[in-house]
């Protein structure tokens, strides 16, 4: 996977392109910004919270290269920075967006809304539906996902709401 792809946000151009090894850093940064105030907020140590942000971060992402051997990740750069990543998998009759992430400094600018409106067009273009599955407790991506047309389904857990577009 060599190629990268534009996508027109709606304050400008957006690159994706393939995930690197030296792109760890900023994955981790951007993981931790999602995990870490949980593990702060039951009084853990700072030195305690990174170690443990630190070995979730390694486990999601072995997790996703086994789950997901064929899926495409994708590191989303504006302006040559990065700025979120998207995993994106093609099992039978689907695109899943298996992980969609935009730095912390970054959110609220339409970022993901274009990752994954191009994802829908495409979709749309190929006869395939879209599925993923938001943390339940994620109420921003809940709502994105709702405003790009995504019904909610049944929750087998209650930890994880799947999510279906088409």
């Amino acid at each position: 996977m060599t190629e990268r792809r534009v996508v027109e946000g709606a304050d400008g151009a957006l690159v994706l392109r393939p995930q690197e090894d030296g792109d760890t850093p900023f994955l981790a940064r951007i993981f931790a910004a999602s995990r870490a105030p949980s593990f702060l907020a039951l009084g853990l140590p700072p030195a305690q919270v990174e170690q443990l942000v630190g070995l979730q971060h390694r486990a999601q992402t072995q997790a996703y290269r086994q789950r997901f051997p064929d899926a495409g990740f994708w590191i989303l750069e504006r302006d040559g920075e990065a700025v979120g990543r998207y995993v994106e998998d093609a099992p039978p009759g689907a695109l899943h967006v298996v992980d969609i992430a935009v730095a912390p400094e970054r959110h609220r600018r339409g970022l993901a809304r274009a990752v994954l409106a191009e994802a829908q067009a495409r979709a749309q273009a190929l006869g395939l539906a879209m599925i993923a599955e938001v943390a339940a407790d994620n109420g921003p991506s809940l709502a994105l996902f709702e405003g790009l047309g995504f019904a909610r389904l049944p929750s087998p857990d209650g930890v994880y709401i799947p999510v279906r577009w088409g």
